[in-house]
């Protein structure tokens, strides 16, 4: 599952994640600063990766957490969880078209929609695509916000519609209890890590499930029924477990959690 330069194979801590972490900055550091060094150094990191032939990643996360005589599992698309982030950069770097900057170009963009429609057809047919998408924990949200961000920057709208009408309501209902508790991340040992990173993937879930279309639900204020959560009740929920030192200056992601303020 190791992705070395050119072997055409997504993986996280040796692949994605060192792309993640420089293409985001250095977009936002061009967006507001102005220096097109920034955006010409975010542009040519994106074209490496997805672009050129000789260094181009293939569009699939067959590789990724693959288990020694079994394959991939389905947690694989975990390492691709961010890759929204890197459409919202490389949106503001499609900005620069109309001022003729040549930081993406048209073929840039034509080649990288090109990409993104041959990831989400595996994203929805492979067996790990459809393993992910098909749960009941987290990956199942991280999964069904992903593809519905691809769904949009393809210019594919029917599919975006698809995946928030079939995913997001179920999501929200299975994965929250009466009182908005994660219960399946609660009793980790990281699992304020978890928790905090699920209320923002349950907001991402809502506001883009309603951007893709699935209209006449406001999925930010949505609930089931009585027995079941909503993203309101999850943020009360956990909100005080951040405002106990949690995330007091000085904490350091180990330090809180440990937090003596989370109980689970």
């Amino acid at each position: 599952g190791y992705n070395w330069p050119g072997s055409g194979h997504l993986d996280r801590g040796q692949g994605s994640d060192p792309l993640f972490n420089a293409v985001v900055p250095l977009s936002l550091a061009w967006y507001y600063t102005g220096y097109q060094v920034y955006g010409a150094k975010a542009a040519a990191l994106l074209r490496t990766w997805f672009l050129m032939p000789a260094t181009a990643m293939n569009p699939n996360l067959e590789h990724a957490n693959t288990i020694p005589g079994v394959g991939p599992e389905t947690g694989g698309v975990v390492d691709f969880a961010r890759f929204p982030r890197i459409l919202d950069c490389i949106r503001l770097l499609e900005a620069t078209e109309p001022n003729a900057l040549g930081l993406w170009t048209v073929a840039d963009r034509v080649g990288m929609r090109d990409w993104v429609k041959r990831m989400l057809q595996w994203w929805v047919t492979s067996r790990p695509g459809v393993g992910a998408m098909g749960g009941d924990r987290n990956i199942a949200m991280t999964a069904s916000i992903t593809a519905m961000s691809m769904a949009l920057y393809s210019e594919q709208p029917s599919t975006a519609h698809a995946i928030a009408a079939n995913q997001s309501q179920r999501l929200i209902s299975v994965l929250l209890d009466a009182n908005g508790r994660v219960i399946a991340d609660m009793n980790r040992p990281d699992g304020f890590m978890y928790c905090s990173a699920d209320m923002v993937d349950l907001m991402d879930l809502a506001v883009i499930s309603n951007h893709a279309g699935l209209t006449g639900v406001d999925l930010l204020h949505w609930r089931q029924n009585a027995s079941s959560g909503s993203v309101p009740l999850a943020l009360e929920w956990f909100l005080p477990y951040c405002s106990k030192g949690c995330t007091a200056a000085g904490h350091t992601v180990q330090q809180q959690r440990q937090c003596s303020a989370w109980p689970y």
